[in-house]
C-alpha cells in the first residue's frame, strides 16, 4: 500500500516509578537463550506468543529480523518498561522492536537509521502478514509528546522521510480497548493488500509508470474510480494478465473490494496531509474532524471494524469534549483512540465504559497515555544483576 501515515507511539502513563513498579519491570522482561547456529528461545515473564491466538511470535518474529546474521551464545534480558497487562491489551510491534534492539544492542549492532527499521518490517513479511513499516518505525523513532508523521516510501538512499509534531496541549489521548482480538495472519488483512495492489494494476493501464496508490495522489477520485470495479477476483485478475505478486493465504475466487479499498488509502492520505497542517497550525476541531472521518472511512471503505468498536466510537461522540476518535491498529477489534481534552476526562471514563457494559455485558478497559519514546537500551543485567 505504501502510503503517508501518522502516528504516535503511546506508553500508558505510569508516573514516577519507585521500586515496586521497577520490579514489576523486571519480571516483565524478556529472557532469550541465543545459540550458535542462530536459533533462540524465549523465556521468563512474558509469553512466547505476543497475543492469545500465537498470530505473533516473539521467536518467529526475531528469527525474521536476524535470520541472516551469525550470533554467539549469550542470554539477554531486555526489560519492557510497560505495566504487565498482556492478557488485556495485544501489544503489537512494540515488544518485538524492544527484544530486537537488545539483541542488536549485544551484537554491537547498531540500530540507528531507517535500516533497521526496515528489518524489522521484514520480519513481519516472514510472519506471514503483508504489513508496511509505521509500526516498527514509530516503535524506534518516536519521541515524547509528539507525534510522528511518516513517508513511507524511502529516498534513493534507502532513508525516510519524517518531522515530529508536538501534541495538543490540554488534550490527552485516551485509548479504550474492545476486549475483541484479531489475527493478521489469517488472511483478512492480505485481502485489503492484494485489492490496492490490483488498483494499481489496473490503474497502470491508464497511468503508465505508477507503482502505488500514493503516485495518483493528486489525480481526482472520480477520473481515478472509472477505471476501478467494485469487486474482481484473482482468478479473473489473472485472466487478464496481472499478477498480485505474493500474498500468503489469498482465496483466487474471493472477491476483493478494489475500488472501497483504494478509495480508503487516496483519501486517507489526504486526510494525514491535513491532519499534519491541522496540527501545526493548533486547530483541533479540524483535526478531530479528521480523526471520526478516517475512521468512517476504515469502517465503511477498508472494512475493517466491529460491532464493539462501533459502540465506542459513538459513545465517544456523545462526551462533550471529545475532539474525535478512531480505531487504531490493524481493525477486526484491538482498541479506539479518542483526543479528548482534559476537563472531559473523567465524564468519557464513566460515560463510555457504561454504555459499552449496557450493550455488552463487560465493560472495556481504558488506558490514559502518553507519547513517549521509542526502543532504546534501559539496562544490561548479567546473572540477575544489573551491569
Amino acid at each position: 500500500m505504501n502510503n503517508w501515515i501518522g502516528k504516535s507511539s503511546l506508553d500508558r502513563d505510569m508516573g514516577q516509578r519507585d521500586a515496586t513498579e521497577l520490579d514489576a519491570a523486571w519480571r516483565s522482561a524478556f529472557v532469550l537463550e541465543v545459540d550458535e547456529g542462530g536459533g533462540f528461545s524465549a523465556e521468563g515473564g512474558v509469553p512466547v506468543h505476543l497475543d492469545p491466538r500465537g498470530s505473533r511470535r516473539v521467536d518467529d518474529i526475531l528469527l525474521g529480523t536476524f535470520r541472516d546474521r551469525p550470533w554467539f551464545a549469550r542470554r539477554v534480558a531486555s526489560p519492557v518498561m510497560h505495566e504487565a497487562t498482556w492478557r488485556d491489551v495485544d501489544p503489537g510491534w512494540q515488544e518485538p522492536v524492544a527484544a530486537a534492539v537488545a539483541l542488536a544492542g549485544l551484537s554491537g549492532w547498531q540500530t540507528n537509521g531507517s535500516a533497521f527499521a526496515q528489518l524489522c518490517s521484514d520480519a513481519e513479511w516472514y510472519v506471514g502478514t503483508r504489513g508496511g513499516i509505521m509500526d516498527q518505525f514509530v516503535s524506534l523513532f518516536s519521541q515524547r509528546e509528539h507525534a510522528l508523521f511518516l513517508d513511507c516510501r524511502p529516498d534513493a538512499a534507502g532513508e525516510y522521510h519524517y518531522q515530529t509534531i508536538p501534541l495538543p496541549a490540554a488534550y490527552r489521548l485516551l485509548v479504550v480497548d474492545s476486549g475483541v482480538h484479531h489475527g493478521n495472519v489469517r488472511g483478512e488483512f492480505n485481502q485489503r493488500v492484494a485489492a490496492c495492489r490490483a488498483g494499481v494494476r489496473l490503474l497502470q493501464q491508464s497511468y503508465p509508470g505508477i507503482t502505488h496508490l500514493r503516485d495518483v495522489h493528486q489525480v481526482d477520485w472520480q477520473e481515478l474510480e472509472a477505471a476501478l470495479p467494485e469487486t474482481v477476483t484473482t482468478q479473473a485478475l489473472h485472466a487478464q494478465g496481472i499478477d498480485l505478486g505474493e500474498i500468503p493465504g489469498l482465496d483466487r475466487q474471493a472477491p476483493l473490494r478494489v475500488r472501497a479499498c483504494c478509495r480508503h488509502v487516496w483519501t486517507e492520505n489526504h486526510r494525514v496531509e491535513a491532519a499534519l497542517v491541522a496540527m501545526q497550525q493548533n486547530k483541533i476541531d479540524e483535526l478531530g474532524r479528521l480523526l471520526t472521518a478516517a475512521h468512517n472511512s476504515a469502517r465503511d471503505d477498508y472494512a475493517i471494524s466491529c460491532p464493539e468498536l462501533e459502540t465506542l466510537i459513538r459513545s465517544a461522540g456523545e462526551v462533550d469534549g471529545v475532539a474525535g476518535a478512531r480505531l487504531t491498529g490493524a481493525g477486526w477489534g484491538g482498541c479506539m483512540v479518542a483526543l479528548v481534552h482534559e476537563t472531559a476526562v473523567a465524564e468519557f471514563e464513566r460515560h463510555v465504559p457504561q454504555r459499552f457494559q449496557t450493550q455488552f455485558g463487560r465493560s472495556p478497559a481504558i488506558f490514559p497515555c502518553q507519547a513517549g519514546p521509542g526502543a532504546g537500551h534501559v539496562i544490561t543485567i548479567d546473572d540477575g544483576l544489573p551491569v
